[in-house]
């Protein structure tokens, strides 16, 4: 069986035999790879032994689970009657047997019933929350909801909704009515319902192609391409490994998916031969391209452990008229830039997306500014440990920022990208 796209792949028993996870399928959704490397591990031809989770990925799982309890403990202090369902041995009791023994509990009407497991045409998952309602069903004058936990601040995100779609499915078959609604317990502590039967043909859709792919003889050729999912993959290191061998382009800093594909209409697919290729690609503007062939010269020349190998932009490489957009590469924007002031000021914050379920917390402000005496920058900053801490830096930043403006009225702020701007009108707003 081959994993890297050149040729199909076999299936050796059909999805009726595999039990799918919701989870599976999410990853599926963003990497098609993902089924091609899943087959092979329960064929038996790809061994992965450590699975890959990045620092962020991890914090995500961690705060997850974090939120999960905090909610089972709001539930259980709000007066509900709560179930937890006994936990299986998976030494002694497959999935699905687990299944079979804890679907009586349904009928005993606890209002919650936190990590239900279920299986339903060949896929498998547990349930965060079941919630009790009032529309009658098979279980008595009662019906259960499906609801999930999740960081997610705002809405829910697709992957969230076909979990909750599947475990609708597997509580219609339990209790013989199907939900019309989801909940989703949201880390701003909000909930979230959705209404089933607005998404309901999606989620049908997704499943029927998944399993079209899973029934067929061979799986659809793929071959690894970075994705959103990769930081929770556990075969990031399997495809970061073939992707050194390959030297993939996308190791290429800033270069996009776009260029990528019009590279490879080229036959310019690794990083050293962007490098070495001195014909221009179709369709990539001549500057864009040659900083990108730059920027992989200096890439290939790297050494391990050593600095990286950097070049200035001369100016005289920029176009005539800097304030055209359609033009203007990405170098060009010094000649946008005000003259240097002594009060500039260069800012960056620092903070934990995460810190509560509920909020993140910028837990540093820090700033250079220039210090004519010394000739040279001097390094400041401000830290905060809790909400409170944050809003008196944050005011503190404030009232120093106008002072500096007092003394130096043609000072500017410098920072990266939106962040530090459009949080620090969101800060003072709060």
């Amino acid at each position: 069986m081959s994993t890297n796209g050149t040729t199909p792949t076999k299936l050796d028993s059909p999805a009726s035999e595999r039990l799918l996870t919701p989870t599976k399928i999410s990853a599926w959704l963003d990497c098609g790879h993902h089924m091609t490397l899943t087959s092979a591990v329960e064929a038996g031809t790809l061994r992965v032994t450590n699975g890959h989770l990045g620092a962020f990925a991890r914090l995500l799982l961690e705060k997850g689970m974090d939120h999960e309890r905090a909610m089972l403990e709001k539930l259980r202090s709000d007066g509900l009657s709560v179930l937890s369902v006994p936990s299986r041995n998976p030494q002694t009791e497959s999935f699905t047997e687990w299944c079979e023994r804890v679907r009586p509990l349904l009928a005993e009407g606890h209002e919650i019933v936190y990590q239900f497991p279920m299986t339903h045409e060949g896929i498998r998952g547990i349930a965060d929350f079941l919630v009790k309602v009032d529309t009658p069903s098979d279980l008595g004058p009662f019906s259960y909801e499906p609801a999930d936990a999740k960081l997610a601040r705002v809405e829910a995100k697709p992957a969230h909704v076909l979990q909750l779609c599947f475990y609708a499915d597997g509580l219609a078959a339990i209790q013989g009515t199907r939900p019309t609604t989801a909940h989703l317990f949201l880390g701003s502590g909000e909930t979230e319902k959705i209404a089933l039967t607005e998404v309901e043909a999606y989620w049908q859709r997704v499943r029927r192609n998944i399993f079209a792919q899973l029934t067929a003889e061979t799986l659809p050729q793929t071959s690894p391409e970075p994705c959103q999912h990769c930081a929770f993959c556990e075969f990031a290191d399997h495809c970061d490994a073939q992707w050194r061998v390959q030297d993939a382009i996308h190791f290429v800093s800033s270069i996009t998916r776009r260029e990528r594909d019009l590279c490879a209409t080229a036959d310019v697919t690794t990083l050293h031969g962007l490098a070495v290729n001195a014909d221009q690609v179709i369709d990539i503007r001549p500057d864009r391209y040659d900083y990108l062939r730059t920027q992989a010269k200096l890439q290939a020349a790297a050494t391990p452990g050593d600095i990286p190998p950097w070049q200035p932009r001369p100016i005289d490489e920029v176009h005539e008229d800097p304030s055209d957009d359609d033009v203007v590469g990405p170098h060009d924007y010094r000649l946008r830039l005000p003259a240097p002031d002594l009060g500039d000021v260069i800012l960056d914050f620092e903070g934990h997306p995460f810190w509560t379920a509920e909020s993140g917390l910028f837990f540093l402000y820090g700033w250079l500014t220039f210090d004519p005496q010394r000739n040279e920058w001097i390094y400041d900053g401000l830290w905060s440990h809790d909400r409170a801490s944050e809003a008196a830096s944050t005011a503190q930043l404030i009232a120093w920022l106008a002072d500096r403006r007092d003394q130096f009225p043609g000072m500017h702020v410098y920072h990266y990208n939106h962040t530090e701007r459009s949080s620090l009108e969101r800060l003072a707003t709060e």
